[in-house]
């Protein structure tokens, strides 16, 4: 009885102890984006305090709980799952590695977690999970809890976001470049005034001028330059940007998942250029 009421109470002290990070992460952030001054920063600072405080409590009746467990049953596989907690443990959920582990595949993420040596190469992914954010059954596969997967889905929609925000960027550069073209083409049309113009009996009086004919083909003819000269320049400034677009949109999926080594999409990136058809 008392076994099963000490599990109970280490299940509930980690719940509460989840709930307190959470709430950690949310007021740092809070305060970063909308506190400033003095005496805001201050009581951000108590609030933040009382919250650290409360962190300690459940990590320390966590504590005891196990302690009881452990000398009631004694060792076990048990201890898989009710790990013991160090103070490097009470931390809350990152980003970083969230966005890793939506790109690797079950026993990649299951070995990361493990803290298992050669478990991933890279730099970036010798940052540990917390293990309070994840449980490990009695047959040894894994089980994310509830706050991973939430933080997982917020990083697709983050990815798939930046995904649709790349396309629309060179969307919007490429109907730029089109609209000099196309503002350049009006102009040289307009250079003949009869065809181009809606001649009034008043503008007809003038267009007889050859004078008056004379300055509207210069001005024409000068629009229709600076038309040219706008799509030369933007088209040569914005040339870099469009092959990294291209290139980010040919190596992502609509759901922002990368189904190209970045290795390889670098190599592509330094051997492209922009051509007047487009990127070769």
């Amino acid at each position: 009885m008392e076994a099963r009421l000490r599990w109970a109470g280490m299940e509930d002290e980690l719940e509460n102890l989840q709930h307190q990070l959470r709430l950690r992460g949310c007021l740092n952030r809070h305060k970063v984006n909308n506190i400033r001054g003095q005496r805001a920063s201050t009581r951000a600072r108590t609030a933040q305090d009382a919250v650290d405080v409360n962190v300690k409590k459940a990590a320390n009746a966590y504590r005891r709980h196990r302690l009881a467990y452990l000398a009631l049953v004694g060792k076990g596989d048990w201890e898989k799952t009710m790990q013991e907690l160090r103070d490097s443990d009470c931390r809350g959920l990152g980003d970083r590695l969230i966005e890793q582990m939506a790109q690797m595949s079950q026993k990649r993420i299951a070995d990361l977690l493990a803290g298992r040596k050669g478990a991933d190469n890279s730099g970036d992914t010798h940052y540990s999970l917390p293990w309070i954010w994840w449980t490990s059954t009695e047959d040894f596969t894994l089980k994310v809890t509830d706050e991973l997967m939430v933080e997982w889905c917020k990083s697709r929609a983050r990815a798939q976001r930046w995904v649709e925000e790349v396309r629309l960027l060179d969307e919007e550069i490429r109907r730029l470049l089109a609209f000099t073209q196309t503002m350049a083409a009006v102009w040289d049309a307009r250079r003949t005034v009869g065809r181009t113009l809606d001649l009034t009996p008043r503008v007809a009086r003038w267009a007889s001028d050859d004078g008056w004919a004379d300055g509207v083909r210069a001005y024409a003819f000068k629009q229709g330059h600076i038309r040219r000269h706008q799509h030369a320049t933007w088209r040569a400034w914005l040339a870099p940007l469009r092959v990294q677009a291209l290139t980010f949109l040919d190596a992502h999926t609509e759901d922002g998942v990368c189904v190209t080594p970045v290795d390889s999409v670098m190599d592509r990136v330094a051997g492209m250029s922009l051509t007047a058809e487009g990127v070769a």
